[in-house]
């Protein structure tokens, strides 16, 4: 039987892409947890807590990753291009790829081992059937196959003996704090402007993020070395017409009974698209995001996950609540957040705070 006791995560870690909001979750949970933290994003903190450490600065620069891996003895690698539209192709690769391959080596030269690496299940593509761990790869944009990529990277590191990887293939990722698909999402059902297109039958598997964070830290205190990888979603799975009726409902809204064709969609969604390009920065609405919701099946397993003991403490319906709660406390009247990472990487050196 597979050993899945738990041991003490290193004190000293850096978490790339700290300041964003799977970052803001899970570093919550570390300084709960008396963990000290280096904190490298583009993106400025909000507030001091002690126990942090925060560089600003470019993953993807060696001077900056250098700086940043100065005490630790762990990486948690969040930092990630993968907004749907406003990157260019090329983008996602310099920093899926090319930060994860600045990191191993700059681990190696310190002879730091663990690494935690946030990958995506768009490793796996959209598809009619259930994706595990051992479903094969085969990503359908520059972001998924980014993320393969990457993988690629600590697999061969890991065979080479370098460095011990465990990595977590989220889902679409929604909670408090999130302002990407699930907020636009959310907005539209509050201002009356949501459409179902099409029936809304395809499944839509989710992960809500104060579960994904707990099982991270559950995983990562039990993986003994080498490669190991995780899907994680919630359970039950369901279909996109019944995550718009969920909030809808949690929302006090009602849904307008108008189903909108497919083609009808992608044809209003284009010049958003083209807007996009334009500006250089991603818009809430793109034809990538409206077959994400209404056509894309994806379906995946997170048995593998539970099967190690790891028990959530969020059910998807209060997931619903805690969401909107926060929406209607916070979300609503907020800015949109907006993390595009240049297409340079930006390699002026900064001080750490």
């Amino acid at each position: 039987m597979e050993d899945r006791r738990e041991s003490p995560l290193p004190t000293r870690i850096l978490v790339t892409g700290g300041t964003g909001f799977i970052g803001g979750h899970v570093c919550a949970r570390l300084l709960q947890q008396g963990h000290e933290l280096t904190l490298l994003d583009l993106h400025p903190r909000i507030g001091s807590p002690p126990g942090v450490r925060f560089v600003r600065g470019d993953v993807r620069d060696a001077d900056t990753v250098r700086d940043a891996m100065d005490g630790c003895e762990a990486v948690l690698h969040l930092a990630a291009a993968h907004h749907d539209a406003g990157i260019a192709e090329q983008t996602y690769f310099d920093v899926n790829v090319g930060s994860t391959e600045l990191l191993v080596r700059e681990m190696t030269r310190r002879g730091l081992r663990k690494i935690c690496y946030y990958s995506s299940a768009a490793v796996y593509g959209s598809g009619p059937t259930v994706r595990y761990e051992r479903s094969p790869s085969m990503p359908e944009n520059p972001y998924g196959r980014s993320k393969w990529d990457a993988e690629g990277v600590l697999q061969k590191a890991v065979a080479a003996g370098q460095v011990d990887a465990l990595i977590i293939r989220p889902s679409v990722t929604f909670g408090p704090n999130n302002f990407a698909n699930m907020y636009s999402l959310l907005r539209q059902i509050d201002s009356g402007m949501f459409l179902q297109v099409g029936s809304g039958s395809n499944i839509k598997s989710l992960s809500y993020v104060e579960n994904l964070c707990d099982f991270t830290l559950w995983a990562w205190r039990r993986h003994r070395g080498g490669i190991d990888t995780f899907n994680w979603v919630e359970s039950p799975d369901l279909t996109s017409a019944q995550i718009a009726m969920k909030l809808a409902d949690a929302l006090g809204r009602s849904l307008p009974s108008i189903q909108v064709p497919m083609s009808v969609a992608l044809l209003l969604a284009s010049p958003f698209e083209v807007a996009s390009r334009l500006l250089g920065r991603s818009l809430p609405v793109s034809r990538a995001r409206v077959r994400k919701l209404a056509s894309d099946q994806t379906q995946f397993s997170s048995a593998k996950a539970r099967a190690t003991g790891f028990v959530p403490g969020v059910s998807i319906d209060e997931a619903f609540r805690r969401t909107v709660e926060w929406y209607r406390a916070i979300g609503r009247s907020a800015s949109r957040v907006m993390r595009i990472p240049p297409a340079d990487v930006e390699r002026r050196p900064r001080a750490a705070a």
